[in-house]
């Protein structure tokens, strides 16, 4: 190998790991490793600015106002993590309202997708206050439907008679749904209470002061007054972690509705969920997404798509969106678009879309399981889903009602587990803290007791298994980047159960199965730990089956490494700087004053900054970076790049079928020639050694042993020298053919790029000259038929009108007009020859009489010619004596001007110019000058169906 090649790619000399310029491969993604981001208060700016007023049936009128966001900690955007400024639309998808209702709290989930692909999972906890009187008073003025309030009641009472909603969020890049959920619950419950702490200092804590949990091996316990909040991660050799109502998915569909959807969402369809509870929407898609464990769904993803964007269900490419029941209602579902109903258990699949059949003895062991470990489908009677149609409500049991009394004390610290167990271990927490799991879900007792979560995941785990689990044995290993050769598609196609086959024909067309097998080639020398997983779970299978002879290790799986064996107790919030002797008591849920922040302390991170697969596509992350746009016409723009996007994935992908074939092909062929060379030289040195052993032998008859001792001696020597100098030689041509088609493949390619662009350049010179020489002949035949015309006129007394409309429509230079031109000389040369003809006295004598007509009506013109010369003004006259050369001392001048227009020898441009500004309408003999129209677009219409004509024979000799 050369010492350059040795040194670049094996010793890496020429680059260093500071380098800047190395690019990062966009599939890995590195997450902050904070547990949450960003924490927000959202509601209404300015009372004064209203969307749209709603008045109902009993008399009840509801204001809609844009939301925006009112606050933030911190208050500077994270440079690894910049706030998205669309988050007020999807946290109130419907507007945010006034109402004279003051409703229950709700929280849901959303999750938004950046322009790189990472998710931002997003927490919303809505409440309704009381509007204040400065508020209520700029409602009043812009609403004039409010100003019977005023006359109706008291003026104290019409100011304080309207709620309006507030909105605090948590914004991470981490789905700690039921976490998010139960600290914004307890943290509103602080608001309505009397607290020693302020609101400022439980937001630092939790978002500056309690530290994400590894996969693994430690669990935080964070404390807000008297709750204590668990969260923790499953380890890496486990699925990936779900904190949310995975229950809620089984509640409200039945076993069939969830396996047509999760078809439905393998084979990419356009899929919508509607729901009159946000928290379902986000709870089942999560849910639904999670079951395509390996696959991550690649399409666009949006839980909760607000009303303004409703149009966005028109678009052409995969996606899996959830939108509310009252905005669906006017537009409907599109065409083509799956349709999951969560509030009355209906999944609609289109009469277009066909689902293919699944594995048989597979789907009845998922079905099985489901009813086994998941039986708690609550029907689709409506009173059996009155209090089902709940869960948006975030205290379903009244506990925003009692004060919080309790506040923990200061601490935090990782301790060790004494008693650690296989399923648990210890935890330790202030005395006066209460520790729950603070799961507050909605699931009764005997749903708790039927819902498994763990067998229902593993149970879709084995499908996934027994699907894809022939697919490492096509999964070419050693292919590059750029090789383009990943996956053996075909033969895995051919060679897996009969059963699968239809299933995986749509699958392996897919961006999952694009993502799928790009995850595994991009993570070869360091696999990730879902890549591990899944492999070792196939193994898993095998080693399971009866007809398995010989066991595969799974040590990733059998690990107990990264086992939860530590609980590290977060601190609760500072109270350095705080006057013991003041409590804190709100009437509205406050905007943060910097100084009561306090100083942050400085916790230890448990983790470092980790490798995750990124689990968005492109066509995702560019459509949700649109998102903000309000207008049909930016939407619709987002929608054209990713339907231009989709069409190119598609024809790369036959490219890189054909591109693969031809590599193997190649492959193939220069191994059949350097195996015929190989034996070709064998054979060679076969006869040689042969010959030379005989005359060796032969001598050692002749000499004495002493010689034939030496002689072997020397003849071993010389023929290790002759195997090393072949070696020597085969290398070296070797490497000598390797440089020079390496090099006549590059000079090749400039010698094709210089030629092609010269082969431009010359046509476009032959084009212009070829085009320069028509414009000059057209030129001459134009103009000689021109003056023949101009002399025809003359000839057979043309009117004025007509020779003046003629020249306007066809005196320049095109096809066209030169064919127009021909036509008239045709007609003229006709009228001419039939009077001299003396064979046809009858048509010489009607022409004659024809002549003659023209004749009297020529005269009449240059008669109303005249006419108007007399009528003009002074200048008019002046200006065309003037272009005329006609002096005005001239007697008869008016006279001499009218017979000089249209004569031989006169510009027509002039006697056209004269004409029309003399008489713009021409009145006189308009009909023939209409005729002239009507015979150019016949015409024009001929010449067009003649090279539709031939334009369509060539094509069909093409075919």
């Amino acid at each position: 190998m050369p010492k350059f090649i040795h040194s670049k790619y094996i010793e890496k000399a020429f680059t260093s790991e500071e380098d800047p310029l190395i690019e990062i491969d966009p599939r890995e993604a590195s997450l902050p490793t904070r547990l949450s981001d960003y924490f927000l208060i959202v509601g209404i700016p300015k009372f004064d600015e209203v969307s749209s007023v709603k008045k109902h049936e009993d008399g009840r009128i509801e204001v809609t106002y844009k939301p925006a966001i009112l606050d933030k900690y911190p208050r500077e955007d994270y440079k690894d993590a910049l706030l998205p400024p669309n988050i007020p639309m999807f946290a109130y998808p419907s507007g945010c309202l006034v109402t004279p209702i003051e409703s229950a709290p709700i929280c849901f989930n959303f999750v938004l997708t950046e322009a790189t692909g990472v998710k931002l999972y997003c927490t919303s906890f809505q409440f309704y206050e009381k509007v204040s009187p400065l508020d209520a008073i700029q409602m009043f003025r812009a609403l004039p439907e409010l100003k019977h309030e005023l006359a109706s009641h008291s003026y104290e009472s019409a100011l304080g008679s309207y709620y309006a909603s507030k909105s605090i969020l948590i914004v991470s890049h981490f789905p700690f749904f039921n976490v998010f959920k139960d600290w914004l619950c307890q943290l509103y419950r602080i608001s309505r209470s009397t607290s020693p702490i302020p609101i400022e200092r439980f937001v630092v804590n939790f978002t500056r002061e309690v530290p994400l949990p590894p996969r693994g091996r430690i669990q935080v316990h964070a404390t807000i007054a008297d709750r204590v909040l668990m969260i923790s991660r499953p380890p890496k050799n486990e699925l990936p972690s779900v904190d949310f109502h995975f229950e809620h998915l089984f509640e409200c569909l039945d076993v069939e509705s969830i396996i047509k959807l999760f078809v439905c969402m393998l084979t990419e369809q356009k899929v919508v969920f509607i729901s009159s509870q946000y928290s379902l929407l986000a709870n089942c898609m999560e849910a639904m997404c999670a079951l395509l464990f390996p696959f991550n769904w690649q399409g666009v993803y949006i839980p909760v798509l607000p009303k303004v964007l409703i149009d966005f269900l028109y678009a052409p490419v995969p996606f899996l969106a959830g939108i509310f029941a009252e905005d669906l209602a006017e537009m409907g579902v599109p065409d083509g678009v799956v349709s999951c109903n969560l509030d009355t258990s209906e999944v609609d699949v289109p009469a277009d879309i066909t689902i293919p059949p699944l594995p048989e003895r597979a789907v009845q062991k998922l079905k099985d399981k489901i009813k086994k470990f998941a039986n708690i489908f609550v029907g689709t009677e409506p009173e059996m889903r009155k209090t089902y149609l709940s869960t948006d409500e975030a205290f379903p049991t009244g506990e925003h009602l009692k004060p919080v009394t309790t506040f923990a004390s200061m601490g935090g610290l990782t301790v060790a587990n004494i008693n650690a167990q296989a399923n648990g271990h210890n935890v330790l927490v202030p005395a006066s803290a209460t520790a729950t799991g603070a799961r507050n879900s909605r699931s009764k007792k005997s749903s708790g007791d039927l819902f498994n979560l763990k067998e229902v995941r593993s149970a879709f785990l084995r499908f996934m298994v027994y699907v894809l689990s022939r697919y490492p044995n096509y999964t070419l290993k050693d292919a590059g980047a750029g090789s383009g050769v990943r996956f053996n598609k075909e033969q895995f196609l051919a060679n897996a159960p009969e059963g699968c086959r239809p299933l995986l024909a749509q699958i392996l067309d897919s961006q999952m199965f694009e993502r799928f097998i790009e995850e595994r080639i991009q993570s070869l020398a360091d696999p990730f730990p879902e890549v591990r997983f899944f492999d070792e779970s196939i193994k898993a299978k095998i080693n399971r089956s009866k007809w398995a002879v010989k066991k595969k290790d799974t040590p990733f799986l059998a690990s107990n490494e990264d086992a939860i064996k530590e609980t590290f107790v977060a601190p609760p919030p500072n109270t350095l700087g705080l006057d013991p002797n003041i409590n804190y008591r709100y009437d509205y849920f406050p905007r943060f004053k910097a100084d009561l922040f306090g100083p942050v302390r400085t916790v230890k991170p448990l983790v470092q900054r980790e490798r995750t697969i990124n689990k968005s596509s492109a066509a995702s992350a560019v459509l949700m970076v649109t998102l903000s746009r309000r207008t049909w016409q930016d939407t619709m723009k987002s929608i054209v790049k990713l339907q231009a996007m989709w069409r190119g994935v598609k024809e790369r992908r036959k490219y890189m079928k054909v591109r693969s074939r031809v590599i193997l092909i190649q492959k193939w062929w220069r191994g059949y020639r350097l195996l015929c060379k190989e034996r070709f030289a064998f054979h060679e040195a076969r006869i040689s050694s042969i010959s030379i052993q005989r005359f060796w032998r032969g001598y050692h008859h002749r000499n004495r042993f002493q010689q034939q001792k030496r002689s072997a001696r020397k003849i071993q020597n010389k023929f290790r020298t002759h195997i090393a100098k072949v070696k020597y030689d085969a290398v070296r041509e070797g490497l000598i053919r390797l440089q020079a088609y390496f090099r006549m493949r590059r000079f090749r390619q400039q010698f094709l790029l210089y030629r092609r662009k010269a082969t431009i350049i010359s046509s476009h010179i032959r084009g212009m000259i070829c085009r320069k020489r028509q414009k000059e002949w057209m030129g001459q035949i134009v103009r000689s038929i021109h003056e023949e015309i101009l002399v025809n006129w003359d000839k057979c007394s043309v009117g004025l009108a007509y020779r003046s409309k003629f020249f306007t429509l066809f005196w320049d230079i095109s096809y066209c007009n030169l064919a127009v031109c021909k036509q008239e000389q045709g007609r003229l040369h006709a009228m001419l020859s039939v009077i001299s003809d003396s064979s046809n006295k009858k048509n010489a004598s009607i022409m004659k009489e024809r002549l003659k007509k023209m004749e009297t009506t020529l005269r009449e013109e240059r008669k109303h010619l005249y006419m108007l010369l007399v009528k003009a003004t002074s200048q008019q006259r002046s200006a065309l004596y003037e272009k005329w050369q006609v002096s005005e001392k001239e007697k008869k001048k008016k006279r001499n001007l009218a017979q000089r227009v249209w004569t031989v020898g006169e510009s027509p441009q002039l006697s056209t110019d004269t004409i029309l500004s003399l008489d713009s309408n021409v009145t006189v003999k308009e009909t023939r000058a209409d005729n002239m129209d009507m015979k150019k677009d016949q015409w024009i219409k001929a010449d067009l169906l003649a090279t539709v004509q031939a334009t369509m024979k060539s094509l069909q000799e093409v075919v």
